[in-house]
């Protein structure tokens, strides 16, 4: 039988095959994000199976990764606890809209992930699965993964940036990251 960070690196590994040029070449947003939110979800989902608790999202913006996390939530009987200070109302407007659909299984938290109310809520659940897309330095990146440090499963967006890449390899725990891919997970 696999482990899980087999499991996740068959999963990543067999859609990176997949990719194709999302920008121009040599920008950092060239590879890895047409099947993202594909490998993602398929990530989310194995953790969900495996693992008893709710989903995180840090830095939630519109919604759409929220979306995602929410049909897997509602299949297993979960929650999304979805992070963000929306500090521009109007984008908080478009991720209710968004999201509205999902809000019986949203458990919205209007602050920065490193405030210590968020915090505190976030280490109160058990967690199957966390996303972390907040603030990019070193220094929230490292803080929000020792915040969802409980969840079993850990994706770090935005690897292209030095400084998440950073954080990410400081995590004492397994990695699994394609430099291909936009995203790293951690189990």
């Amino acid at each position: 039988m696999l482990s899980l960070g087999a499991k996740i690196s068959e999963i990543v590994n067999s859609m990176v095959d997949q990719e194709e040029l999302s920008a121009p070449e040599g920008s950092p947003w060239a590879r890895g994000g047409t099947q993202q939110d594909a490998r993602m979800m398929a990530v989310a989902r194995l953790a969900a199976e495996n693992h008893e608790g709710c989903l995180v999202e840090i830095g939630c913006s519109r919604g759409g990764t929220t979306v995602g996390l929410a049909k897997i939530a509602r299949e297993f009987g979960r929650s999304v606890i979805a992070v963000d200070p929306w500090e521009n109302d109007a984008e908080y407007q478009l991720f209710l809209k968004n999201t509205y659909e999902y809000r019986d299984v949203i458990d919205v938290v209007r602050l920065p992930s490193e405030h210590q109310a968020a915090i505190a809520h976030i280490k109160s659940h058990p967690l199957c699965f966390a996303y972390i897309d907040g603030k990019h330095t070193n220094e929230n990146c490292a803080l929000d993964m020792e915040t969802v440090n409980h969840a079993p499963v850990i994706c770090v967006d935005d690897l292209w940036s030095e400084e998440l890449i950073r954080a990410f390899n400081e995590s004492p725990r397994e990695e699994i990251w394609n430099e291909s891919c936009k995203e790293g997970y951690i189990c």
